[in-house]
């Protein structure tokens, strides 16, 4: 179960770091510099507009949730265009494993924790709306 605190936890290093991958199992963030970060998909995904004055409460049920409705051991969280996104994932240590699930998941991209960067995996167009 995440607690309020860890929940806090995340929101903080969210907002601080533009995103964040929480270690489930470990109960810290993830702060290794190796693997890549991939989401299990839409279906798993919450998102919510930052500006829209969360009670930290809420922003615990929504991890709590999406916690219990996977068997993910990671939860990424990730800001853009001014939404607040928050996903089950997984950290796998191969990039051709990285890029197979992401392609098997729909997944726009992967996140590489060695370089610190997204990696794009669909063009835009490809896109569902």
């Amino acid at each position: 179960m995440i607690t309020n605190q860890q929940a806090i936890e995340i929101l903080h290093a969210t907002v601080k770091n533009g995103g964040c991958t929480y270690d489930v199992n470990g109960s810290k963030i993830y702060d290794k510099q190796t693997g890549y970060g991939v989401a299990y998909g839409p279906q798993h995904s919450v998102q919510f507009n930052p500006n829209d004055h969360i009670h930290y409460r809420q922003w615990q049920w929504m991890l709590e949730a999406l916690n219990m409705a996977s068997v993910a051991d990671f939860i990424g969280t990730w800001l853009d265009n001014g939404k607040l996104y928050i996903e089950t994932s997984a950290v796998v240590p191969e990039l051709a494993d990285a890029l197979e699930i992401a392609q098997r998941n729909e997944q726009l991209a992967i996140y590489s924790f060695a370089d610190g960067m997204t990696i794009n995996i669909l063009p835009v167009e490809h896109v569902k709306s």
